[in-house]
């Protein structure tokens, strides 16, 4: 994110400052005459910019205030701040926790409201990201502890996503699988029908093919809709065999006599 704000001012002369919650900064990206400016005031990737170590600054005050801050010139404490400007943004976590903080720094004779702007927006995609990032490891952990196999098709009916049930079953790996048609694994016209009626089918009996094993299975298929269109398809499966062994054990049926009984 910090990459993309910076491709659209570069040649501005302002630096972008990633901080940590503590005030310690962590990155910077920036034009080189405006690296070199800071540098000489050791405003470098681990130094501490908080009031208590450099006085006031943009960076502190939206650490400690917890809300957007602009600062000009001589509103710096420092002496040797006052050629500069900042305009700082707090980072929150999803419980609303001050985690960072984005800065933009220059030369005060380009100061201007819109800076402030920029870096608002940056903290705001930054904290979206995090929640973004979060929330696919949660759906990722969802995914992988389902007990059947599930595999993930777009429009075209190309599988996106498999979890470990599903390679497992059909004995196979991500890369023998991920971004080829479903048509090689499955009966292509169950999994047209349920694109085409856009309703779901559930325990459908239906057969898998992979590396010339033919595996039935009990098959729901559910599209995914956006916008009134089907955008993909979810398809979850069983093992037939499994499916025989969970209704036998509910039922309570059980095979007394096997053939080591047998004497002859």
């Amino acid at each position: 994110i910090m990459e993309d704000i910076y491709r659209q001012v570069t040649g501005s002369g302002f630096l972008l400052v990633l901080v940590d919650e503590d005030g310690y900064l962590i990155d910077r990206i920036g034009d080189e005459n405006i690296m070199g400016e800071t540098h000489k005031l050791n405003f470098v990737e681990g130094v501490l910019w908080i009031e208590e170590a450099v006085g006031t600054n943009a960076i502190a005050l939206a650490l400690r205030l917890d809300r957007p801050i602009q600062l000009v010139g001589a509103e710096h404490y420092c002496i040797t701040h006052h050629m500069f400007t900042c305009s700082a943004a707090p980072i929150h976590d999803e419980k609303g926790n001050v985690i960072g903080c984005l800065d933009m720094t220059g030369l005060k004779e380009e100061a201007h409201p819109h800076n402030l702007g920029v870096v608002v927006a940056g903290a705001y995609a930054i904290e979206k990201q995090l929640a973004l990032i979060r929330s696919h490891k949660l759906i990722d952990a969802t995914f992988d502890s389902i007990h059947e196999g599930m595999l993930i098709l777009d429009h075209h009916f190309i599988v996106q996503r498999v979890n470990e049930i599903a390679l497992r079953i059909l004995n196979i790996t991500p890369q023998e699988i991920i971004g080829r048609h479903i048509q090689s694994f499955v009966d292509f016209d169950i999994i047209k029908e349920v694109l085409n009626q856009s309703e779901p089918y559930y325990d459908v009996e239906g057969d898998f093919y992979s590396k010339g094993r033919k595996i039935p299975c009990r098959i729901n298929a559910v599209p995914v809709m956006a916008n009134r269109k089907t955008i993909g398809t979810v398809i979850t499966f069983r093992e037939e065999r499994y499916v025989r062994n969970v209704v036998n054990k509910l039922a309570g049926f059980r095979a007394y006599y096997t053939f080591e009984d047998i004497v002859t």
